[in-house]
């Protein structure tokens, strides 16, 4: 027989349907417990990057640190964002800082955005740094000097930006804002690229 179940008890449809607990064999039972997973690094990096462009307070739960969200938080911190990481709570907390983005253009402190070794987070500056009134630097560290970005700018490039970079890899400064329209994106291209633009 075929039995639709609930995967716990909060989650039943109606009174008295079984649960997958329910259906287990009792060896298996003692085995089973719930796990809390930790958000993905992806995630992560762009809800910390959305939450320095927005307004107010924003927390981000079930954080794991990595390289590339240490260096998303660094580039919050650039944005004029508070952002901080408790260890034990493992919670991030974002205070944007920015104010009319549309009306005043993005503030970004020394008109620099470093963003460490990740080239997720580099990507996403790439974008954002058609936001702002003035150029800005977009940089990195030690192995993301090495990596190629150019490829990956060309919708950005065909819709206003001017980006140069140094022989094709960063730092390279942005400039320009970009114009509405369509935008066709090369699906096998890094995908923060387009991240970037949502942006």
């Amino acid at each position: 027989p075929l039995y639709y179940i609930a995967p716990r008890q909060s989650r039943m449809v109606s009174e008295g349907q079984p649960t997958f607990y329910d259906i287990l064999e009792d060896d298996c039972k003692k085995y089973t417990r719930e796990v809390k997973a930790p958000c993905s690094d992806s995630y992560t990096v762009m809800s910390v990057i959305a939450a320095a462009l927005g307004r107010g307070e924003s927390r981000i739960r079930q954080v794991n640190l990595s390289m590339d969200i240490t260096a998303a938080l660094n580039v919050a911190r650039q944005l004029g964002a508070y952002a901080h990481y408790d260890k034990k709570r493992r919670t991030i907390t974002v205070k944007a800082a920015q104010h009319d983005i549309a009306a005043e253009g993005l503030k970004v402190e020394a008109s620099v955005l470093n963003a460490g070794e990740s080239a997720m987070v580099a990507d996403i500056c790439l974008a954002i740094a058609t936001l702002s009134r003035e150029p800005v630097t977009v940089t990195g560290a030690k192995s993301l000097l090495k990596k190629r970005f150019a490829g990956s700018c060309t919708p950005l490039l065909r819709h206003g930006a001017e980006i140069s970079f140094s022989q094709g890899r960063l730092p390279a400064v942005v400039s320009g804002r970009l114009r509405s329209g369509d935008y066709i994106i090369d699906g096998t291209l890094r995908p923060e690229a387009a991240t970037g633009l949502l942006f």
